[in-house]
């Protein structure tokens, strides 16, 4: 088995060499990084944080859609627990459109844009994909179903007295 950062020492004084500018700093200079086996690394990125800020600036400056795709990834996976394929599946059964109002959502630019992934604030669980008028309506009303209700009959009330 190769030598861990634990067999060097490293861990047992709070620091941790850079990859990147290959200098041996304390851990407040490095991220946390729990992706790998604690028994094997130091819970830590392999570069400090300067390094990495600088790494990140040239990898999205030289393939931003790679970078968007990888961000956009990331996001749908640690904040909704859906894949892009999941996304992707969500957006077909919908058929493109708003589970609310049944509209593409052309953003307030007018370009097109993708659904926003509307999902109970309690539980986590994704409920449905939005347009961001409506994902933003649910928002201001807290996600509040009596909240929304009452929204929808003030303005059928409104409607039907006109």
């Amino acid at each position: 088995m190769a030598e861990s950062e634990f067999d060097r020492g490293h861990i047992a004084g709070g620091i941790k060499h850079c990859n990147g500018c290959g200098v041996t700093k304390p851990f407040a200079d490095f991220s946390r990084d729990n992706r790998h086996s604690p028994e094997l690394v130091s819970g830590y990125q392999a570069r400090c944080k300067a390094c990495y800020a600088a790494w990140i600036k040239v990898h999205r400056r030289a393939s931003p859609e790679a970078s968007r795709r990888a961000a956009r990834k990331w996001t749908l996976r640690n904040r909704y627990g859906v894949s892009v394929h999941e996304y992707d599946e969500m957006v077909m059964a919908q058929c493109g459109t708003c589970a609310i109002c049944g509209e593409f959502d052309s953003g307030r630019d007018g370009e097109s844009k993708r659904l926003a992934i509307h999902h109970d604030h309690e539980t986590g669980r994704v409920v449905a994909l939005l347009c961001t008028s409506c994902n933003w309506g649910m928002g201001q009303l807290g996600d509040d179903p009596a909240s929304l209700r009452r929204a929808a009959e003030l303005m059928e009330e409104a409607r039907a007295g006109a």
